[in-house]
């Protein structure tokens, strides 16, 4: 007879560990900051090709962190990441749904949840082809300009801006946007075009290497700015209209711009590519 109050009080104390236990999960909802996206779906993003359906967005945010390396990985959906003076990670998740009715689609969003430990990614309901809800997630990072990336999506573009870090970014169905950067960067889409723009007197850092395999590049440079520059396609023209840069085979022009200096490299397999200033 005397067990059963011990076996009642055991039972007691785990139940009040539950809540405590359901505290831990990855998405938290106190912890973000929620609001509506008012219209702005973030500068990467897709559309439903069903038109009528109707569409929620929701903007989540929160501060992160920074530990030297970030990683995200999206399946549907843009990651643009952007270097500021700073020491910790703002991020913007939009997560924006697609359903029969406005309710639905609010409804959907809230199951979905946004994981931020180690890895950046999200989960949520399995997304319906005909007729049923459809959801992906836009990301936009503020983070250390000289923080470590790796960066993947499948079906969306990958921005990048104002960063001096060691950068593996990769898209399999999306365009890649650069700008300003530094440091090592490796960037390559599948299916999408290469944007590059690049300000100041030239790289600082190992070099960037940057390839698509079906898109156009387009690279602009600054006036001055010294680098040794490599271009190369498959299938298409490339016009490079820029001193010291030379053919060197019929897809393949090289040269030192300026005063020479880290490695630009840039890929195309099927489409043109263009170099000026």
């Amino acid at each position: 007879m005397r067990r059963f109050p011990f076996a009642l009080t055991l039972l007691l104390l785990l139940a009040a560990t539950l809540p405590a236990r359901a505290q831990s999960a990855p998405f938290v909802k106190q912890s973000w900051t929620t609001s509506s996206c008012e219209g702005h779906y973030g500068n990467t993003h897709n559309y439903s090709f069903f038109g009528s359906r109707h569409q929620f967005c929701e903007l989540r945010r929160i501060t992160l962190p920074a530990k030297g390396e970030v990683k995200v990985r999206n399946e549907n959906g843009g990651i643009e990441v952007i270097g500021q003076q700073r020491n910790t990670i703002d991020l913007e998740a939009r997560v924006i749904v697609q359903d029969s009715s406005h309710a639905r689609a609010e409804a959907t969003a809230q199951k979905v949840i946004i994981h931020t430990d180690g890895e950046i990614h999200a989960t949520g309901p399995s997304s319906g082809i005909w007729g049923g809800p459809s959801w992906y997630v836009n990301y936009r990072l503020y983070v250390p300009e000289n923080i470590a990336a790796q960066l993947r999506t499948e079906n969306g573009g990958i921005n990048l801006r104002q960063l001096n870090g060691k950068i593996d970014a990769a898209t399999t169905n999306g365009g890649l946007s650069l700008m300003n950067l530094n440091g090592e960067v490796h960037a390559r889409t599948v299916n999408g075009g290469l944007s590059v723009m690049l300000g100041g007197d030239g790289w600082t850092g190992q070099g960037l290497w940057a390839q698509t395999t079906n898109g156009g590049v387009d690279v602009t440079l600054g006036s001055h700015y010294s680098a040794h520059l490599d271009v190369q396609n498959v299938n298409g023209g490339i016009s490079v209209d820029l001193p010291n840069i030379t053919r060197i085979a019929r897809h393949h022009y090289a040269g030192n711009l300026g005063h020479g200096g880290a490695t630009l490299s840039f890929r195309s397999t099927n489409g043109g590519v263009t170099v000026s200033d």
